[in-house]
């Protein structure tokens, strides 16, 4: 069996190119610049924040081949109130804000 040595990660802020996370992504690879469908966009403090929406909610951000290595290091730095996961029907993990966290900051 073949070990998996990247993992495909949405960025739809701060680990974006030129935002303040970016230099957190030196050794991921960028792919594309997408618009992902499902994300809903929400308003956290100063910070892009994201969850799961509905088919017709998109977010754009891009697509980088994260090593697996540096998985422990993103987590820590995108901190407690967000979560990774793979995004449904992709292969594409993104940070999400914790569902109990997306109530108080939800854009209606």
């Amino acid at each position: 069996m073949t070990q998996v040595n990247i993992v495909f990660l949405f960025a739809y802020g701060t680990l974006m190119r030129g935002e303040p996370g970016w230099e957190l992504m030196k050794d991921a690879v960028y792919v594309a610049t997408v618009s992902k469908h499902g994300l809903r966009r929400v308003q956290f403090m100063d910070y892009p924040s994201a969850v799961e929406g509905d088919v017709t909610d998109s977010v754009v951000g891009e697509i980088w081949a994260v090593p697996v290595k540096d998985l422990p290091l993103l987590d820590e730095y995108e901190g407690e109130n967000y979560r990774r996961v793979l995004l449904d029907d992709s292969n594409l993990y993104a940070y999400l804000l914790k569902s109990d966290e997306s109530e108080k900051f939800a854009i209606t």
